[in-house]
């Protein structure tokens, strides 16, 4: 049995040679510096951890902590969508929090946690 697998504007269609068509719906996002849409497995989420003035992103490997979250590309797909998010402040923007939150520790932090996350997925 042959399986034919094709995205078709936010779903994916498995159809198998029989006449069953079996249609699964994509969960999409849009990347806060592209603006472009992707599949949630393509992208990276960052939530903001902590309270009050300690504040800070975080990078979230589960995808599900609670709160509000942005999303940006991956390194290993885009570099210049994770590097421009980074830079220019697009991910503190798109928390809804002062560009403080997003300080040069913390950029350095974002940068080695998810480098760790990307060489453990390609085990």
């Amino acid at each position: 049995m042959r399986v034919l697998v094709r995205p078709i504007a936010g779903y994916m269609q498995i159809s198998r040679m029989s006449k069953e068509v079996l249609v699964e719906k994509i969960s999409e996002r849009t990347c806060v510096a592209c603006r472009k849409k992707a599949a949630r497995t393509e992208l990276l989420r960052f939530v903001l951890q902590g309270d009050g003035e300690s504040r800070q992103v975080a990078f979230d490997k589960s995808k599900r902590r609670p709160g509000r979250g942005v999303w940006t590309h991956s390194p290993a797909q885009n570099v210049d969508c994770f590097e421009r998010a980074l830079e220019e402040g697009f991910l503190a923007r798109g928390l809804r929090a002062p560009r403080g939150v997003q300080s040069n520790e913390v950029v350095t932090n974002l940068r080695r946690s998810v480098a760790l996350y990307l060489a453990q997925a390609n085990k």
